[in-house]
Formats: structure tokens, C-alpha cells, sequence
């Protein structure tokens, strides 16, 4: 998986991703195979995730399943990036990179990252003769790698990334581990997924948090794969962003939340006109994305909340794009106390998700919120 859009790649880095995709050494993810118009472009994905099928798609790709054999996601996918973060980097062997949403998503997944000139190397080797695996394949680092002797020929993990701009190290390997720990629990029938026959791709990073998205995100960039349709999306994404409702919802639930959007059964216009006794009702009885229908609902999720006496480390959370946003969250708490009795409900923004991805580690929500107490 690339993380950066192809539209941005130079000519170098064109022809040596090119090179590795045409001697086999990698494979690109390609999640759209249904329009011979989309082989214009051999390094563009197709992940579009402000669609339910796009982001279904995307989940199928890079789940486990009981009847197959196939290794979990984090040891057959890995990303690419083409662009460091020179403030933050030293030489090949700290490398950091900045924040994009496709990193927030490689993380989520657990899988390993790696700079561009990992394949350029490889290649540089196979030029010289050198021994060569046929499919390229990042290896993880391990306690003896600071120890080995810096002058010998640079070795796989010189070129892993190991973290995004002001975020601190380690976080792609710290979740590359609980993914395959997680894994590992499926496959002996342990742990909070035993149950399932399909394994997601994930985290579980905020496993036990259940989460409303409310109010307005960035606007969708839906992919678009045609010349003249890409270079919209070019414009799109350099004015637009890449918080939209699609994108948070995905990163949400990789990282284990059960999220509830308030705006597919309720839009910001309706709750500032006051929501009506009907749109409450379909409101409490939300399940969340991607749910079955015996999935837990709304209501259920807000009167365990009470029973905790209050938000706790597990808890339910508001979640809006922008702190500045929060005004809308208190008006949606002062309307839910006349359906339901609740407790405190953190009001986030999206960054608090983002750091806690970017870290790998749950933040404090009071850095990202106006906390609603009613």
C-alpha cells in the first residue's frame, strides 16, 4: 500500500516502484478491478472509505478466515512511503515520516512501513548479484539491531519507519505486535474475537469505547480513477482534508470502538431545530457501523455509562471534527438528558483519535474536549 498519492511520486520513484511491480518483487493493493478505464494508473489503490462498500472492501481484503491458511494482515501487507520528515529523521535508521491519514491507517492495521528506498535497495542489490528474495517483504526489528556494526551493508529494517512527525518512536512496531498478538488469540479460539469465524483487520486499541460522530467532517474525496476525474480529486484533496466522516469512522473501528453515527439518523440541521420524539427513538435504537442486527444499540451502550457512575477509561465518547465544534456536541447533550439520563460524555475532536493512533496510547480526553456534564 502506498502511502503517499501516486500523483505526487517522482520519476525516480516511479520507475523503481514500476521496476519491482513488473519483476514481481511487490504486488500493489488494488481494491477496483471493475472498469478497464482504471488501469491508467498502476499505483493507485482505489480506497475510497466515505462508501460502505469501500471500506467493507477494504476490511474483506485484510481480514483472516478460519477455512484459509492465509497469514494475518501485518505479514502480508506492508506500506510505502515516499517522503520523510527531515526534522524528525537520522539517516536510514530512524526514519519518520508526516502524518497522513494513510499512515493513521497502516498503524490501525498493524502493518510494518517502510521508506521507498527499501526497494531501491533491494533492487541495487539484485543489480550486483547479491542474494535477492523473489517477494520483497519487510523484516521487523529486533534487539540485535542496535548492536550491529553500522559500516556493513545497510540491512532490511535500516529503511523501516518508525514513527510520524512529533509523535514519539515505535508506534508502527507497538502495532504490528498487538495485531499479531490479537492474531494469535483468534486462531486458539481465545480472547474477545474467539466467536468469530472472520477476523478483521485491527488493533483494539479503544476496545470498550463506544463513540457518536456528530456534526460536519471534511467533505468525502471519493477515488476517482479516470484522468480528468483524478485531477478533481488532486484539487479536492489539496483544499479539502482528510478528516471526513468515512475516514474517522474506519480508523474507529480498527482500533476496536463501536461507533454510532448520530448524522445517519439525525443531521446537524435537525438538531438545531430540536430533535423530534420519533428521531430520538431512532436515535437510542442505533447500532453501530458495520453491527449485525443483534448488535448492541445506542440506548444500551448510554445506561452502561450510567452504571459506571460516569465516563471511565472505558466509556462512551461524542466525537466531533474540530474542538471548536464542541458548542454543537453540548447542544446534542442538553436534548439527550430529555430522552435519556446520563452521566459525563467527553466531547472530543477528531485529533484525540489521532494522536492516540499517532502515540499508541489512549489520550486524555480532557485535552481534546469541552466535557458535557448534564
Amino acid at each position: 500500500m502506498l502511502l503517499n498519492p501516486s500523483w505526487t511520486l517522482s520519476n525516480a520513484h516511479t520507475r523503481c516502484l514500476r521496476k519491482c511491480s513488473n519483476d514481481g518483487s511487490i504486488s500493489m493493493l488494488k481494491l477496483h478491478s471493475d472498469d478497464a478505464s482504471d488501469n491508467d494508473d498502476q499505483f493507485d489503490s482505489g480506497l475510497d472509505f466515505d462508501s460502505d462498500e469501500g471500506r467493507e472492501l477494504f476490511l474483506a481484503t485484510l481480514s483472516s478466515d478460519r477455512t484459509s491458511n492465509c497469514p494475518p494482515a501485518p505479514m502480508s501487507f506492508y506500506a510505502i512511503s515516499t517522503e520523510k520528515d527531515l526534522s524528525f529523521t537520522f539517516g536510514n535508521e530512524a526514519i519518520t515520516i508526516p502524518r497522513s491519514f494513510p499512515y493513521y491507517l497502516a498503524v490501525t492495521c498493524g502493518l510494518p512501513i517502510v521508506d521507498i528506498d527499501f526497494l531501491s535497495s533491494a533492487a541495487n542489490r539484485k543489480k550486483r548479484g547479491a542474494n535477492h528474495q523473489h517477494y520483497l517483504f519487510p523484516s521487523p526489528r529486533t534487539a540485535d539491531d542496535g548492536k550491529r556494526d553500522t559500516k556493513k551493508n545497510n540491512t532490511q529494517n535500516d529503511y523501516l519507519v518508525l514513527g510520524a512527525s512529533n509523535y514519539s518512536w515505535g508506534t508502527p512496531e507497538k502495532s504490528r505486535s498487538a495485531s499479531l498478538d490479537r492474531h494469535s488469540l483468534w486462531q486458539k479460539e481465545e480472547g474477545p474475537h474467539a466467536q468469530s469465524d472472520t477476523l478483521l483487520p485491527g488493533i483494539d486499541l479503544l476496545r470498550g469505547y463506544s463513540v457518536m460522530l456528530l456534526g460536519e467532517f471534511d467533505p468525502p474525496n471519493h477515488s476517482r480513477r479516470t484522468v480528468a476525474k483524478r485531477k478533481r480529486r488532486r484539487d479536492s484533496e489539496v483544499k479539502g482534508g482528510y478528516r471526513t466522516r468515512g475516514n474517522m469512522s474506519l480508523l474507529l473501528q480498527l482500533c476496536g470502538a463501536e461507533v454510532y453515527d448520530i448524522d445517519s439518523v439525525a443531521t446537524t440541521k435537525h438538531l438545531k431545530k430540536r430533535l423530534s420524539a420519533k428521531q430520538w427513538a431512532d436515535i437510542k435504537g442505533a447500532r453501530p457501523m458495520g453491527a449485525t442486527e443483534d448488535g448492541p444499540v445506542l440506548e444500551d451502550a448510554l445506561q452502561s455509562t450510567i452504571k459506571k457512575k460516569g465516563f471511565s477509561s472505558n466509556g462512551i465518547v461524542i466525537m466531533v471534527k474540530e474542538k471548536s465544534d464542541s458548542k454543537l456536541g453540548n447542544e446534542f447533550l442538553d436534548q439527550l438528558n430529555s430522552a435519556v439520563t446520563v452521566s459525563q460524555i467527553p466531547i472530543v475532536s477528531s485529533q484525540w483519535l489521532l494522536d492516540s493512533i499517532g502515540d499508541f496510547e489512549v489520550k486524555e480526553t480532557s485535552e481534546y474536549s469541552t466535557e458535557g456534564t448534564i
